[in-house]
């Protein structure tokens, strides 16, 4: 089920390379409205290479590693990826 209040946000395959490269991916997922899970995915999905482990420690220490090429696909349907917004949880009384 989708949140009304928030419509599905469409980016391509490099609008996301480029996001997951320059913030985590916990962040990205705050301003789509998704889980890191769901970014993680659909990376994997779209063949997007994230961030090693420990990569945002390295670089706030200068010692990041190399951000390797975004691979070139084919299928016109991997070229654009969508975040649909979940609902908001309601809170439990306590």
């Amino acid at each position: 089920m989708t949140d009304p209040r928030r419509p599905p946000l469409t980016l391509t395959r490099q609008q996301l390379y480029d996001r997951v490269w320059s913030v985590s991916a916990v962040q990205i997922a705050k301003e789509l409205g998704v889980s890191d899970v769901a970014v993680a995915k659909a990376c994997k999905r779209h063949q997007i290479p994230k961030p090693p482990l420990g990569y945002w420690a390295k670089l706030a220490a200068g010692k990041a590693s190399p951000r390797p090429a975004l691979p070139v696909l084919v299928d016109p349907k991997l070229q654009s990826v969508t975040f649909s917004p979940a609902p908001p949880r309601a809170s439990r009384p306590p």
